[in-house]
């Protein structure tokens, strides 16, 4: 598959994407310490769809030019600025960081 992504677009082997990368790195983490994880992913285009799909905590970060990808996502938290400063404003705020 073909999957645009912000700036590049990415070729990725069918039936993998970044979803079941989070979901194969969770379980191992929570067998190996038998214990439930929060996760939380941050993304701004159609190849964080299902990354943000699948996360108990997904944040949605705008394009340039203000605008936001559009796709259902359960539970969904909008960032304010784009790149860099998105990521950062969201994660400050999650962790509650001043």
């Amino acid at each position: 598959d073909v999957v645009a992504g912000g700036r590049f677009y990415h070729l990725i082997t069918e039936g993998q994407d970044k979803a079941k990368a989070i979901e194969v790195v969770k379980d191992f983490y929570e067998q190996k310490n038998q214990q439930n994880f929060t996760t939380i992913a941050l993304g701004d285009s159609p190849n964080d769809l299902s990354m943000l799909q699948s996360v108990d905590i997904p944040i949605l970060i705008p394009h340039p030019d203000g605008r936001y990808m559009h796709g259902a996502i359960k539970n969904l938290t909008k960032a304010k600025f784009p790149g860099p400063a998105g990521w950062n404003q969201a994660l400050r705020a999650y962790f509650d960081v001043l």
